[in-house]
């Protein structure tokens, strides 16, 4: 399921949402029995709602097989980077009281998820720019994790061919915004 979301990511599709609202639930599963309880928090409680939600909000801007984009003013920058920098301070403080396994890693991946979320869900083209930060992020964390244990080389394995998918996105939304400011004009 994730490799066809993740080429339906590459090219921005509103579909890709829509696919990854339910596996965000599978995903979930999967991060409790690693010790990444911020992930499996934000897979079950943020992520499949806010994908489902992004869904019917880029089908109602509908713009080919994606949405119309727009673009954060400095202000909105500086909020987004400010309400991060205080989130992460408070998620690691919780996940080192858990006990949180890879605390770092997973707080990085999970609040920088999060923000990409929600710039994903109001159609801000910043999302593309922050996933490329974050699928390293992610590469890193399974590659830590499979130092520690080898099985999870297809985590690592998937995370590689995700970042590819992120890269094509990024071009691919650079290119729509482009056609619509284009044609705005």
């Amino acid at each position: 399921i994730a490799l066809v979301i993740g080429l339906l990511q590459a090219r921005a599709s509103r579909l890709a949402p829509l696919l990854g609202s339910f596996n965000s639930i599978l995903y979930g599963i999967i991060y409790i029995g690693f010790g990444l309880y911020a992930n499996a928090a934000n897979a079950f409680f943020v992520s499949f709602p806010m994908q489902l939600v992004t869904f019917l909000r880029w089908k109602k801007n509908a713009y080919k097989n994606s949405t119309r984009f727009r673009s954060l003013k400095p202000r909105q920058w500086a909020l987004l980077i400010g309400v991060f920098l205080l989130c992460f301070l408070l998620v690691n403080f919780a996940l080192s009281a858990a006990g949180s396994s890879y605390r770092l890693l997973d707080n990085s991946s999970t609040l920088l998820g999060l923000a990409i979320g929600v710039l994903t869900m109001f159609s801000f083209r910043e999302y593309s720019w922050l996933m490329l930060p974050n699928g390293l992020l992610t590469i890193g964390l399974y590659t830590a994790m499979m130092l520690d244990d080898p099985a999870q080389v297809t985590y690592l394995i998937y995370a590689v061919q995700s970042f590819i998918c992120i890269v094509k996105q990024f071009f691919c939304v650079r290119q729509l915004y482009r056609e619509q400011k284009e044609e705005a004009l």
